[in-house]
């Protein structure tokens, strides 16, 4: 994503800057839920919303649900996981 906007002719903006980071840090979040589901999916769930509140446009891009969507999955695995692991015992 860096590289595609970076080949624009005009210098990134601070709200490009913002969003790129923000895209950063959710795709941070997805990585550590593949490890902690719960920390992991909740940071990048909330870094979704808040990069659809520096940028709404982003909610008309279907493709772009997938991070949340994805957040939700993890968040959805803990629940299910813990549920199953406190019925065994």
């Amino acid at each position: 994503m860096f590289i595609g906007e970076s080949l624009d002719s005009d210098p990134m903006g601070t709200e490009s800057i913002l969003q790129l980071s923000v895209m950063g840090v959710i795709l941070i979040g997805l990585g550590l839920a593949w490890k902690w589901e719960l920390t992991g999916g909740i940071i990048a769930l909330a870094a979704f919303i808040g990069l659809s509140i520096i940028n709404p446009k982003v909610l008309h891009f279907p493709m772009l649900y997938l991070y949340p969507g994805t957040a939700i999955s993890f968040i959805v695995f803990w629940v299910i996981s813990r549920n199953s692991t406190t019925k065994n015992e």
